[in-house]
């Protein structure tokens, strides 16, 4: 009788109905049935291209530091790019598996699911109430856009992941972080913004928060050498990005970003990119990646 309770308990844990909502949710939105799907969709040329980088670095050569497209524009495709942990992660999972978009595509609903675990502990404590924070976490996360780009090629939710993590060890330890647990943050800050640098914008953020505890409790920060070494680590890949992109010959990827000098050349920019994007070149190479990873998942 013992045993039953513990057994009842445990499946009534918050987590666990957490982990069981999250797998109704991948079924809802029928992730099991476009996870072997190759790129598709809005995006196409952007998620080949992180698809690719990650074939490469399992076909051809595993150096972490030289990421590689399925182009020869700059030498043998290498291109500098955004922290390519994701990637390099996928082709290690290939080298045991074989290279199948399922891999990677589980990859990324593993990360995002872990994040959006992060959000419903913080809320969790801040509703005081664990069936208010489930509906909150996930009437958030049923967004068409977040809910599209989570089984997929792109590294944003991978980042979001690593930053909603890293904001659940700010909001649970703020007033008393352990050498243990600054180090479990630094970790997941800095793969957060290296992986995409926009994710910069939560660090300013806790910066100031830490500021103004500060001037209203005069107690010095504990995470200020972790914010630090978030943003040194981002300029050094950024200034690793540079000298290789003087190295192969350039680059796939924006290292900088290019704003309009006025509302004419946006406007612009606009029709330029769409005509970008109807490009039959750029088809082709959408085409010709997908039928390469194909031939080798066959193999």
């Amino acid at each position: 009788m013992l045993y039953k309770l513990k057994i009842i308990k445990a499946l009534t844990n918050r987590h666990f109905l957490f982990l069981w909502l999250w797998l109704f949710t991948a079924l809802i939105f029928e992730f099991p049935k476009i996870s072997s799907l190759p790129p598709l969709s809005i995006h196409q040329g952007a998620q080949v291209d992180r698809a690719s980088i990650a074939l490469n670095y399992a076909k051809v050569n595993m150096n972490f530091f030289e990421p590689r497209v399925m182009e020869t524009a700059t030498k043998d495709g290498i291109t500098p790019c955004e922290f390519p942990i994701i990637n390099y992660c996928v082709a290690i999972i290939y080298s045991f598996f074989g290279p199948n978009p399922y891999w990677y595509r589980l990859l990324m609903w593993c990360l995002m699911g872990i994040g959006l675990w992060a959000i419903f502990d913080i809320l969790c404590l801040w509703l005081a109430n664990w069936l208010s924070a489930l509906l909150v976490t996930f009437t958030w996360y049923f967004g068409a856009i977040l809910a599209f780009y989570t089984p997929n090629f792109l590294p944003d939710t991978a980042s979001l992941a690593f930053m909603l993590l890293a904001l659940r060890h700010w909001y649970f330890h703020i007033n008393h972080f352990t050498k243990f647990k600054i180090l479990w943050f630094t970790l997941f800050i800095t793969l957060a913004c290296l992986i995409k640098i926009t994710s910069l914008v939560f660090v300013i953020a806790m910066a100031c928060v830490e500021v103004m505890l500060y001037l209203k409790n005069q107690k010095k920060s504990k995470i200020t050498l972790a914010l630090l070494f978030a943003m040194a680590m981002v300029m050094a890949w950024i200034w690793y990005c540079k000298w290789l992109e003087n190295k192969v010959g350039g680059s796939y990827f924006l290292l900088n970003l290019v704003a309009p000098d006025s509302w004419l050349q946006l406007n612009l920019n606009e029709a330029l990119h769409l005509n970008y994007y109807q490009d039959s070149t750029l088809i082709q190479r959408n085409i010709g990646y997908i039928k390469h990873l194909k031939n080798l998942v066959r193999l």
